[in-house]
């Protein structure tokens, strides 16, 4: 049974009008002719299961649209709607991370340090981003790239200095690497290594998805900083390219105006002058042209 259905029927009881999309609700935009624009009668209003809304019409947008709508219609919750949400578990850097914009302490940590360099990361990234290395525990021989939002570490991804297997470990919920609290345009890529390379070329913040598709926290962020603009850099294979579709149309749901760059991203071990290359030739991705892209796929 799809979990909007009962959003809907309860909506329709109060007059408006809507259908199911996919995991959306797209509805007639009550807030429309309140904001001065005409009455919505193209279901211009869509709504996520989690709760974030957008309207394409009068630019009503919320990250709690379920909370605005039943407090507006004065609505009886539906069973579920308040439940709270499983606390966040505590994430912690390793015992033993040693900062590599540090004076490095050991030759395994200046070993570290070479790594990143010949990742054409930056002395001052590694401080900007509080990178560093683990050498005990579940994290051993690890670099590791803490991941921040509002001051707090949210989670940690974990690259293996010697190609182990996994090559990344995480742990936290997934969040945006290296995305600022403000910011109307963003570049986002799948890996943060390719991120921090990037950012030494492109004119506007560069943010690691630490994936091939953009997770639900993920958007709330981007609403959270007022975020307008998004150029997606999917990695050049099959995986890469169908992950940038989706992103795309979460993006655009949310109210998001997205920009795909050419089918050829660089790999991951471009340099940033290939980086800026690329981005010269980017083109906008209308959601025409990112089902053209799904037929390339």
């Amino acid at each position: 049974m799809n979990s909007l259905l009962p959003y809907r029927a309860a909506l329709s009881r109060v007059g408006v009008v809507s259908h199911i999309s996919g995991q959306n609700l797209q509805l007639c935009c009550p807030f429309c002719t309140e904001r001065g624009e005409t009455a919505d009668v193209r279901y211009r209003l869509g709504i996520t299961a989690h709760g974030l809304g957008h309207c394409f019409n009068c630019g009503w947008s919320s990250r709690k649209a379920w909370k605005v709508l039943w407090s507006k219609f004065q609505l009886e919750p539906i069973a579920g709607m308040e439940a709270e949400t499983e606390p966040d578990k505590v994430v912690a850097l390793p015992e033993d991370f040693q900062p590599l914009w540090k004076p490095l302490r050991s030759q395994l940590d200046r070993q570290a340090y070479q790594y990143l360099q010949a990742r054409d990361i930056a002395p001052q990234q590694i401080r900007k981003h509080r990178i560093g290395v683990s050498w005990t525990g579940k994290l051993a021989y690890r670099i590791i790239l803490p991941v921040y939002w509002n001051g707090k570490l949210v989670s940690i991804v974990a690259r293996s200095l010697a190609d182990r297997e996994p090559r990344y470990l995480s742990m936290g919920k997934k969040h945006l690497f290296a995305m600022p609290k403000q910011s109307e345009r963003v570049h986002l890529f799948e890996g943060v290594f390719k991120a921090l390379r990037a950012a030494k070329v492109l004119d506007s913040p560069c943010v690691a998805v630490l994936g091939p598709t953009i997770t639900e926290i993920e958007l709330e962020q981007l609403a959270e900083a007022d975020c307008k603009e998004a150029t997606l850099w999917p990695d050049p294979d099959k995986p890469g390219r169908q992950g940038a579709i989706r992103s795309a149309r979460l993006l655009q749901q949310i109210g998001i105006h997205v920009l795909i760059a050419q089918t050829s991203t660089p790999a991951d071990d471009a340099t940033p002058e290939e980086i800026s290359r690329s981005f010269a030739n980017r083109r906008t991705a209308t959601w025409a042209e990112t089902v053209a892209l799904r037929v390339k796929v």
